[in-house]
């Protein structure tokens, strides 16, 4: 590092540069003066060397007050001082002191990369640190080693062995049994299927046709027995009420009257032709077309069709009781006419209140139903017309949808 040595002044006044001059060869005598008392002067500080009055009086000269001047030990700080300062200089400096500066033109490869670099960049964004965080137990490692070197300890082998991490021993059954033992920890179970079953139910007091039933009775026996040996039975009743909505639910149910069936000879189809009376309700099961109860006034031929519904409620005396009203409270229920209807329901009552409250839609094809129907049909929600009727009916209001029928 450069020593300087700094010498400061402080006129009285401002002087000419005469003044400097005589000063500066009073200084460089060397001999002290006396005033006019006779009495010496206070002591000075040593002169510097001939080589340094030569420098100081040379700056002395060029500055107009006598400040602080800093004057180097040696030429040689001089000259390193002057490269310093040269080489920190600004291109402008150089520009003004040398005359034409031309700064240095970048190469053509570095171009090509930086410019390349920028297209990667605008394309994939900067590029992030892919590495992980260094996990707590390696963090700790390089501050206990700073810890050592601050303390003295230099032996970095012993410094490895002690704090290198003791591979974690496998455990044994008799280790695991012991920690058992130590955490009072029970011995978990293995997983067996929890088995959901219904609750046994009595038998009914009567049977179908209003009978009054005993307990010792044979129908009793057959009650019981069937909870405890049928699987269907077995299951909850709210999931057995899911699979008799799946079965037994979503169709048309339509209920005709045939009076004669007429039958024709193959041997001569146009001559021999016979009328069979039947006098008979007949039925007609209809699957869902598109999610929708299915209209069969309309020709669709690609729907399935059944004379017949499931005898899944003749099966036993408790399906029965859990599945009599659910074809009519699931299904849409279609008659060929009024008149039938009214026959099938008033006048011969084929059916109990029980199943009669059960009804929620029916389908007529000729007309809307009248009040004594409907003060039987308490639960019906809905009434559909299978063919489009022009006018209004007494006591009735019209309600068009664009989506049915079908």
């Amino acid at each position: 590092m450069v020593k300087k040595v700094t010498y400061s002044r402080k006129p009285a006044k401002r002087r000419f540069s005469a003044e400097f001059q005589q000063d500066d060869e009073t200084d460089m005598s060397g001999k002290r003066t006396k005033s006019d008392g006779g009495i010496r002067d206070e002591p000075r500080l040593s002169t510097a060397p001939s080589s340094r009055q030569g420098k100081r009086h040379s700056l002395l000269k060029k500055c107009a007050f006598a400040g602080p001047v800093s004057i180097p030990d040696a030429d040689s700080d001089m000259d390193m001082d002057t490269r310093r300062s040269e080489s920190k200089a600004s291109v402008l400096d150089k520009v003004i002191k040398g005359g034409r500066y031309q700064a240095a033109k970048p190469d053509e490869d570095t171009m090509r990369r930086n410019r390349d670099d920028f297209v990667e960049i605008m394309k994939n964004g900067h590029k992030r640190n892919s590495q992980l965080p260094t996990p707590p137990a390696e963090q700790h490692v390089p501050k206990e080693e700073t810890f050592s070197r601050l303390n003295g300890f230099t032996h970095k082998r012993e410094f490895k062995l002690i704090n290198s991490p003791t591979p974690p021993t496998p455990p044994t059954p008799t280790s695991q049994l012991f920690g058992r033992v130590i955490t009072n920890e029970q011995p978990k179970e293995p997983y067996q299927p929890k088995t959901y079953k219904a609750e046994q139910t009595l038998a009914p007091r009567r049977t179908i046709t209003g009978d009054r039933l005993s307990t010792k009775s044979r129908e009793s026996q057959l009650w019981s027995a069937n909870q405890t040996s049928s699987p269907f039975l077995q299951l909850p009743e709210n999931v057995r009420s899911l699979i008799y909505k799946y079965a037994l639910g979503g169709k048309t149910i339509n209920i005709g009257f045939e009076t004669y069936h007429t039958r024709v000879d193959p041997t001569r189809p146009t001559f021999a032709k016979q009328s069979v009376p039947v006098f008979k309700y007949r039925c007609t099961v209809y699957d869902q077309f598109s999610g929708q109860p299915t209209n069969p006034y309309r020709a669709m031929p690609f729907v399935k069709t059944a004379k017949s519904f499931t005898l899944l409620n003749h099966v036993c005396r408790q399906m029965y009781e859990e599945a009599a009203t659910l074809p009519y409270k699931l299904n849409l229920i279609c008659f060929d006419s009024h008149s039938t209807m009214i026959n099938f329901l008033l006048m011969e009552k084929r059916l109990s209140r029980r199943h009669l409250e059960a009804f929620t839609q029916i389908l007529l094809p000729d007309g809307l139903p009248a009040t004594n129907i409907l003060t039987c049909l308490r639960n019906v929600d809905k009434v559909y017309l299978a063919f489009e009727h022009y006018g209004k009916l007494k006591g009735w209001y019209q309600v068009v949808r664009a989506n049915w029928p079908p």
